[in-house]
């Protein structure tokens, strides 16, 4: 006598292949009650997402401060024209400003320490201290690569100054004492021209070659004076740059990097660098000072002192 055994088949991966059905959830379909949880929770999300108080993509704000950095004299001051501001993660609560000269034409082709004139930001119209924002060694190493966004907030004092600005940001190497590498310069004439009142400008964004920065390393940010978006500048104008400013409101200056990143308190951990032979004999021979002075000003410049 032959005996018939009946098998039946519920294997999930099987029954999610059929056209009309829906995949399983460890071994159920899901219920009405559970989508209806999932899609509030995506909306949750979503929703906590655009807001400031919940933190859904890590991301750091590098604020501009009106506080000098640690490097240099300890005022700041690393040469007789270029003075460090420091730049850091804490928010800012009254606005401070620094105003630039226009100059007449196209202007392009800066770079730091450019002494151009209406090349770099200057404290005063048509001072000679530029200005220049190093944050605090950082606590541990980070590979900036993603995209930086500003938030820049400035005016110019007449419509017809054409102003705009631009931002670099450079890489200061703790082991070599001095800035290193640029990270990347804003497009030129990318800023929407400053208006007469003062507001925010978030574009263009930057995207950087992609730097290691290690432990003690510092960020650096300079900001140029530039032709607004699709103008020529005129000379005979200022333009003014606020920053340290609260949240939201005027001198809210900040850029924004894509990663996470977290500083030690400042100090000064430059260290020395070692003197070029045409500088000890200088050191010897007191006298070729009176030529070669430029040298060591220039020198003292490049090297970030």
């Amino acid at each position: 006598m032959t005996h018939r055994i009946k098998v039946k088949s519920t294997v999930d991966s099987q029954q999610s292949t059929v056209k009309g059905r829906e995949p399983t959830v460890n071994g159920r379909q899901p219920t009405v009650k559970n989508k209806k949880a999932w899609l509030l929770g995506l909306l949750f999300l979503a929703v906590n997402c655009g807001l400031s108080t919940v933190d859904c993509f890590p991301a750091t704000k590098v604020f501009l401060k009106n506080a000098t950095s640690k490097l240099g004299d300890g005022t700041g001051m690393v040469s007789s024209t270029m003075r460090f501001r420091n730049a850091s993660a804490t928010q800012g609560s009254s606005a401070a400003s620094d105003t630039i000269n226009s100059i007449g034409g196209t202007v392009t082709g800066q770079y730091w320490p450019s002494s151009t004139t209406g090349h770099i930001l200057t404290t005063t119209a048509g001072g000679s201290i530029r200005e220049t924002w190093v944050s605090a060694p950082l606590a541990s190493g980070v590979t900036i690569s993603g995209t930086i966004t500003p938030n820049l907030w400035g005016l110019e004092s007449n419509a017809a100054c054409n102003c705009g600005a631009r931002y670099e940001v450079l890489r200061w190497s703790v082991k070599d004492g001095g800035i290193v590498s640029s990270l990347g310069i804003s497009t030129d004439d990318g800023v929407t021209e400053w208006g007469t009142t003062s507001a925010v400008r978030t574009a263009p964004t930057l995207t950087p070659t992609s730097t290691a920065f290690v432990t003690g390393d510092r960020i650096v940010i300079v900001i140029y004076n530039d032709d607004g978006n699709a103008v020529t500048e005129a000379s005979g104008r200022t333009w003014t740059f606020y920053f340290d400013g609260a949240t939201g409101v005027n001198g809210d200056t900040y850029l924004s990097f894509t990663e996470t990143i977290t500083f030690s308190a400042d100090s000064n951990n430059g260290r020395p660098r070692p003197l070029t032979s045409r500088v000890r004999q200088l050191i010897r021979r007191p006298t070729d000072w009176l030529t070669d002075f430029s040298l060591l000003l220039r020198s003292a410049e490049e090297w970030g002192f």
